[in-house]
């Protein structure tokens, strides 16, 4: 049985606060905030299913919440960016908020053009 972990070079220092949903980014010599990074995430739900939940850039703070979701619509529908067999398999739905209390495990990635990226799985935030 062989086991393998991702390595993604940085220089940040990632906080999260899982109970929260929200992550801070800081430079890992000079614990400065780190602003402009992009975050992405990606939600498993019940069933095994992948929606998409949320992206953006960290503010000035170097902080990202990224278990929220603010919706326009009283029933909105499903976003897609592409077709369900889109060639790359990255096309998913949009998470919607009825969709919160199923949701199992949260995928992060976190790019920054000068303090590299990082992936991480987290447990979504207790409601």
């Amino acid at each position: 049985r062989r086991k393998t972990q991702a390595h993604h070079a940085n220089t940040f220092r990632l906080v999260l606060s899982e109970n929260h949903g929200r992550l801070e980014l800081r430079d890992a010599q000079g614990n400065q905030p780190v602003p402009r990074a992009y975050v992405k995430a990606y939600a498993r739900v019940a069933g095994g299913g992948v929606r998409f939940l949320k992206d953006g850039y960290t503010d000035l703070r170097g902080r990202f919440d990224y278990a929220s979701i603010h919706e326009t619509a009283a029933d909105p529908v499903p976003v897609r960016s592409g077709g369900e067999g889109s060639p790359q398999g990255m096309d998913h739905p949009a998470l919607v908020s009825r969709e919160l209390s199923s949701v199992e495990k949260i995928a992060l990635l976190v790019l920054s053009d000068t303090h590299g990226a990082a992936v991480r799985e987290v447990d979504p935030p207790r409601r």
